[in-house]
Formats: C-alpha cells, structure tokens, sequence
C-alpha cells in the first residue's frame, strides 16, 4: 500500500453528500409566487440569488454600475468577503431584466437595485417557498 492515502468511512459520506438544490422548476415556483407590490422586485431578486449563486449580501449590493460585459458575456462585478472583488457570471437575460428593472426605476448607477435588507430578503425567500409550497426537507431558507 506504498503511496496510497488512506480515507476514513467517516470523510467518505461527507465527500460524497450532495448540497441540496432546488430545480429549475422549483425556482420558477418560487419568484411566481411572490405577492403583493413588489413581487417584480422580489421575483427578480430570487432569479438573481439562484442564477448567479450570489450570497445575499452580495446580491442586495447590486448596482446597475455592476452590471458589467465581460469578453461578450454579461457579467456582475461584486466585492465578496474579505473584500476580495471577482466577477460572476450572469446570463445576458438576467442581465437584461436587472437593467430594465434600474431603468424603470429611474436608478442612478450607484443606487442599490434591492434596496432591502438581508432580513427581508430572508423574509421575502421563506413566504415564497411556503406560497410556492416547496417541502424539499435538505432545503431551508434559513
């Protein structure tokens, strides 16, 4: 056994655990069901986090400044932890929708486009998941 590594049983099931993921479907059931006035905000909002993989700070310090194009592809300039700037791509509708969405709203190019709060963001996840009635049990928004 010269020169193998040893694993332990207990690294191999962690190693092999899938994150929990919603589908394609469930997230299209999620943005449809948010309510009330800001539903176009909060639909967005929720394609953006799921589209992009953004963490939700991340997502609600989007600015239309941010919305960048990068090599052709469209791309979200954010400044994560640490500080550390990377860019993330975003598909070119998102992209679309997220600068129509500023335009409409008359942004200036520095105005944050979700001009919420994590807390409402989380708020605005969890009723659209009870509305949507996602009973994924490896899924919780928090």
């Amino acid at each position: 056994m010269a020169g193998r590594t040893l694993i332990s049983k207990a690294m191999v099931p962690q190693a092999l655990s899938v994150v929990p993921y919603l589908t394609r479907e469930e997230v299209a059931g999620l943005a449809a069901a948010c309510q009330a006035r800001h539903q176009i905000r909060d639909g967005l909002l929720i394609h953006t986090l799921f589209q992009t993989g953004l963490r939700i700070s991340e997502a609600l310090s989007l600015t239309p400044r941010k919305i960048e194009s990068h090599e052709d592809r469209a791309a979200l300039h954010i400044v994560g932890k640490g500080g550390k700037a990377r860019l993330v791509a975003c598909p070119k509708s998102l992209a679309h929708r997220l600068k129509s969405f500023a335009f409409d709203r008359q942004l200036g190019l520095d105005d944050r486009i979700f001009k919420i709060n994590r807390r409402r963001a989380w708020q605005i996840i969890k009723g659209a998941t009870e509305w949507a009635g996602i009973t994924n049990p490896d899924y919780s928004p928090g």
